[in-house]
């Protein structure tokens, strides 16, 4: 009995040891994925053209601001070139605003709506924003409310334009541990067009609590590697 109990534990030690091990490596895989990625894609924005806004966005900008994360820069930038939306909103700004509006701009139509929860930083992307994209885009500045939906507490923005959204991107507000979703999509989900798309930046709370809660068939794209996801209906 006493030799049944000691292997029995020993053999569950292995087990975990095994699952760490396999998600070690899957940890170490999407790091080096990511990473070979970010090579690539800063190669294809320096193809496009997008590398000059963007260079010139981040010249100035604070010594603490978030850096430029090539893949997901490409990303947005390729979503808007090849789906020529109409209207691009933008939950969070950054270095993500110059690339989608470059993106626009080499359109040749649409218009982005840009707005962040911390004042500080929508003026800093507006003052850093080339002159020639500052006509197909505008960057303002909204507070957040904790609501609740479903039990769930979630951050609403309080101050968004009147716009249907076509393509989305959802990088703000900050979360916090107590409130770690947010819910502005959730609220307008009936009415979104049938060309809608949505890129979610990380959030993995925000993510599953979306996978519960929206109602419409969306085409789920998880990337796991880059931390990040594509809503498409």
């Amino acid at each position: 009995m006493l030799a049944d109990r000691i292997i029995n534990a020993v053999s569950w030690r292995a087990r975990g040891a095994l699952v760490n091990s396999r998600n070690a490596c899957t940890h170490v895989n999407h790091w080096t994925e990511r990473m070979v990625y970010q090579a690539k894609a800063r190669t294809m924005l320096r193809a496009s053209g997008a590398d000059k806004p963007l260079a010139h966005f981040i010249k100035d900008r604070p010594s603490d601001a978030i850096p430029p994360d090539y893949s997901d820069l490409w990303l947005l930038f390729s979503l808007v070139r090849k789906k020529r939306p109409r209207v691009v909103f933008e939950y969070g700004a950054g270095c993500s605003t110059v690339v989608l509006a470059e993106a626009l701009r080499q359109n040749g139509s649409g218009f982005l709506h840009s707005i962040d929860s911390e004042e500080t930083w929508a003026k800093i992307a507006w003052n850093s924003l080339p002159l020639n994209l500052r006509n197909i885009c505008q960057v303002g500045y909204s507070t957040v409310s904790v609501v609740e939906r479903s039990g769930v507490k979630g951050f609403k923005h309080d101050n968004v334009p009147d716009v249907v959204l076509e393509l989305v991107y959802l990088d703000g507000p900050q979360l916090t541990p107590e409130v770690n979703v947010v819910v502005d999509i959730l609220d307008i989900e009936l009415e979104l067009p049938d060309n809608f798309c949505m890129v979610l930046d990380g959030r993995y709370y925000c993510k599953r609590f979306m996978l519960q809660h929206l109602k419409r068939a969306y085409r789920f794209t998880d990337r796991l590697a880059f931390k990040n996801s594509i809503w498409e209906l």
